[in-house]
C-alpha cells in the first residue's frame, strides 16, 4: 500500500483511459447562473468524463503519459474521476485498484514487459481498448 510511484502510474493509466469512457449525470435542483449560462431546475446535466481528463485546464499537457502530476492534488477534485464521484460512485472503486495494484506486482516480480511496436489505443463507446497491443514477457531468474 505504500507503493506512491505505483498508485500515480495506476490514476494515469486510468485518466487517460478510463475503464469505461461514461458520463457523470446529474440534475439542477436549483435554477443558477454559471459563467452566463443560465441552467433551470429539474435540466439534466451530462458531464463526460473523458473530457474532463483530457482537458488542459485540468492538465498540462493532457495526451502525454506523466505519472507524477498525481503527486500534489491541485486541480480541481472533479477534473479526475474514473470510477465516478459523490454517492454515486463505482462500489467496487477500492476492490478494482487493489486488484491492479496486486496484478501489477505479480507481473513485475516474475516477468520483464517490453512492446515491440508503439501500441495504439482505440476509444469505443464504452471502454478505451488497445487495437493491438504487442507484448513480449521475458522470465526473470529466480
Amino acid at each position: 500500500m505504500k507503493l506512491e510511484y505505483l498508485d500515480w502510474c495506476i490514476n494515469e493509466s486510468m485518466r487517460l483511459y478510463p475503464p469505461v469512457t461514461g458520463f457523470t449525470n446529474r440534475v439542477a435542483t436549483d435554477e443558477i447562473d454559471h459563467d452566463g449560462v443560465k441552467i433551470g431546475a429539474g435540466l439534466s446535466l451530462v458531464f463526460p468524463t473523458q473530457v474532463a481528463h483530457n482537458h488542459p485546464r485540468n492538465f498540462e499537457n493532457p495526451l502525454c503519459f506523466i505519472p507524477e502530476r498525481f503527486k500534489e492534488s491541485l486541480r480541481h477534485p472533479l477534473a479526475y474521476q474514473p470510477f465516478g464521484d459523490g454517492p454515486r460512485n463505482c462500489v467496487g472503486m477500492r476492490s478494482a485498484l487493489l486488484a491492479m495494484k496486486l496484478a501489477v506486482c505479480h507481473i513485475f516480480r516474475s516477468y520483464e514487459l517490453r512492446t515491440d511496436e508503439q501500441v495504439e489505443i482505440v476509444n469505443k463507446v464504452l471502454i478505451s481498448q488497445p487495437r493491438e497491443v504487442v507484448l513480449r514477457a521475458e522470465k526473470l531468474e529466480a
